[in-house]
C-alpha cells in the first residue's frame, strides 16, 4: 500500500473508533449504522489485500526459479561437455547441445528440453560416456520444475495486481461512506462543537510526506579564470 492509502486506512480505523465511543448519539439513524458497518468491512478488506501484497509469493517464486535454473545449467554443462567429446567422431553433436547465454528462464527451459530430446536420440552414445537415462530424466524434471516456477511467479504477480485493484475499489467505497457519515455527523452534532471537532479529527486524512525536490542548478555563470 502507498503512504496515501495507509493514511486513508488509518482514517477509516479512526472512524470505527469514533463510532464505538459515540454510537448512542445516533442510534435512531439506521443510515449511520449502515455506513459505519461499511467502513468496518472495508478496514477488514484492506488488511486482507495489504497482506496479499506483501505475502512474498512473487519473491519466493523468483528465488525458486533462480535455484532451479542454476542446477539446470550445471547439468546441461555435463551434456554439452559430453557432446563436445562425441563430436570428435560424430560431427554435429556439439551444435545440438549449446547452452544459451541469455538470462531468460523461458529460453533456458526450451534449450534444456531440446537437450533431453537429443540426449534420448543419442542415448547409446551418451551412455558410453557416463550419462544414463536417469541423468536425462533428472534434467527433464528440472525443466518441468522451472516451467512450474515460471507459472507460479506469473500467478503471484496476478494476485498482487488483483490486491492493488481491490485496495483501490475499497478505498473509493470507503470514501463514499465517510462522506455520507460526514453529512450525518454534522447534523447530529450541529449544536455540539466538541463532538463535531472529534468527528472531524477522526475524518481527517493525513497528507503523505512529500519527496524532497532536487536542488536547482545555480543560475550564476561559471567564473572565468582565463587571462585576457
Amino acid at each position: 500500500m502507498t503512504d496515501r492509502e495507509i493514511n486513508i486506512q488509518t482514517m477509516f480505523i479512526a472512524i470505527v473508533q469514533f463510532d464505538e465511543a459515540n454510537s448512542a448519539d445516533y442510534r435512531d439513524l439506521p443510515e449511520a449504522e449502515t455506513q459505519f458497518a461499511i467502513i468496518r468491512q472495508i478496514v477488514s478488506q484492506l488488511q486482507n489485500f495489504a497482506s496479499e501484497q506483501i505475502s512474498g509469493a512473487s519473491g519466493r517464486a523468483v528465488e525458486q526459479k533462480s535455484v532451479i535454473a542454476a542446477a539446470m545449467r550445471r547439468k546441461m554443462k555435463r551434456f554439452s561437455r559430453t557432446a563436445r567429446a562425441l563430436n570428435i567422431d560424430d560431427a554435429g553433436l556439439r551444435r545440438l547441445f549449446r547452452i544459451p547465454d541469455e538470462n531468460n528462464y523461458q529460453i533456458l527451459a526450451s534449450a534444456a528440453r531440446a537437450f533431453v530430446e537429443e540426449a534420448r536420440r543419442f542415448a547409446a552414445d551418451f551412455a558410453r560416456f557416463g550419462i544414463s537415462e536417469a541423468h536425462t530424466n533428472e534434467l527433464e524434471q528440472d525443466v518441468e520444475d522451472l516451467e512450474t516456477a515460471i507459472g507460479a511467479k506469473a500467478s503471484a504477480e496476478l494476485e498482487t495486481i488483483g490486491a492493488t485493484a481491490g485496495i483501490d475499489a475499497q478505498i473509493e467505497r470507503g470514501i463514499d461512506a465517510a462522506t455520507k457519515l460526514d453529512a450525518i455527523m454534522h447534523n447530529v452534532y450541529f449544536d455540539d462543537p466538541v463532538k463535531l471537532s472529534q468527528w472531524q479529527s477522526a475524518r481527517h486524512v493525513k497528507r503523505a510526506p512529500r519527496k524532497p525536490k532536487a536542488p536547482e542548478p545555480s543560475a550564476e555563470p561559471p567564473e572565468n579564470t582565463g587571462e585576457n
